[in-house]
Order: C-alpha cells, then structure tokens, then sequence
C-alpha cells in the first residue's frame, strides 16, 4: 500500500523509528549530562549552577532540546501518514500531541529555571 508521498507504509514506519533514534541519543546527551551536571536535589545549589554555568552548560542544552524539538517534526508527520489511514482524526490528535502539547512543555521546562534565577537575583 502506497501512501501519498509515494513512500510504502514500511518505509515511512523506518523513517520514523530513525529520526526518533536520532532524538534519542540528543536527548540523552541533554537530560543525562548537561540536566545531571546543572540540577541538584537542593534548589539553591541547582540556581548557584545554572547561574554558574548558564552560558557553556545551560544554553547548550537548550540547543540539544531546540533541535530534539525539531526532529520531533518529521516523525510527526510520518506518523500522520501512517495513522491517516486508519483514522484521521487520530492521526490529527497525534500530530498536535506532538508537535503543540510536548514540545510547548520542554519549552517552559527548559525556560522556567531561567525566569526563577533572574528573578533571583535581582
């Protein structure tokens, strides 16, 4: 079965789990190293770092999640492909879950500790 990109439903499935594998080892790399080095279980010494580190470290991950977020695209898109076929309203609900909803929670995960710090030092 064909899809309307001409790819096969096999190939848009591969597609999709290797631009994820991609994301993954991004991820990995931001919340294990950069999220591991940064945060502490004491909010203090967590703001003491971030302040510290806020130019190499924190900003580096955000460049790990902007473009984990935006090779969160395509597999989306993929995915609307493959569910489209079964129901589309679904597939649409699935795409927006990805694409709006998770993404807009990294935003203002990887923002918020930057507002608190600000607000804490000044």
């Amino acid at each position: 079965m064909a899809t309307i990109t001409g790819a096969s439903t096999r190939q848009l499935a591969r597609m999709a789990g290797a631009l994820y594998l991609i994301n993954i080892v991004d991820g990995a790399f931001a919340i294990g190293f950069l999220h591991a080095t940064l945060f502490a279980s004491d909010p203090a010494t967590t703001a003491t770092n971030i302040q510290a580190h806020q130019l190499l470290l924190y900003r580096s991950g955000w460049r790990h999640t902007f473009r984990g977020d935006r090779d969160n695209v395509p597999p989306a898109l993929n995915f609307y492909e493959l569910f489209n076929v079964l129901n589309r309203r679904m597939a649409l609900l699935a795409a927006f879950f990805i694409l709006v909803a998770i993404e807009a929670a990294a935003f203002l995960n990887e923002f918020t500790p930057l507002e608190f710090v600000g607000q804490g030092g000044s």
